[in-house]
């Protein structure tokens, strides 16, 4: 496998983290439990908050332009993440991996951005 195999399919474990606790949280919300669903949103955050310096030995075997589009997308998660963390906003949690006017049936913006560096192969 290339480095860039090892990180699509690294990033595609890691969506799956991400999204357990979205799991979580959606059912804390249907169960009407505020503090477990801010506790998943949080924890998603979290998770987010750590993509770019968990993915950090995957990046550093990548080449060439993949490697800075990589870096700087990765980079820009975490950052966006940890400033939620910051401000401690859960709708911010809920809302890391979606713009504003995505289209509801649209993949979040880490799927996209798996599905980007897979056709880099």
């Amino acid at each position: 496998m290339s480095a860039l195999d090892d990180l699509v399919t690294f990033l595609q474990d890691y969506h799956t983290k991400v999204f357990a606790c979205e799991d979580e949280a959606k059912a804390a919300l249907e169960a009407s439990d505020g503090p477990g669903y801010q506790k998943a949103m949080k924890n998603k955050a979290v998770l987010m908050s750590e993509l770019h310096d968990a993915a950090a030995p995957l990046l550093a075997k990548l080449e060439g332009p993949v490697a800075q589009l990589a870096e700087d997308k990765l980079r820009r998660f975490s950052r966006v993440a940890a400033f939620s963390l910051d401000i401690a906003s859960p709708f911010f949690w809920s809302a890391l991996l979606w713009d504003e006017d995505a289209p509801a049936d649209q993949p979040d913006n880490l799927q996209l951005f798996i599905n980007e560096l897979a056709q880099h192969n």
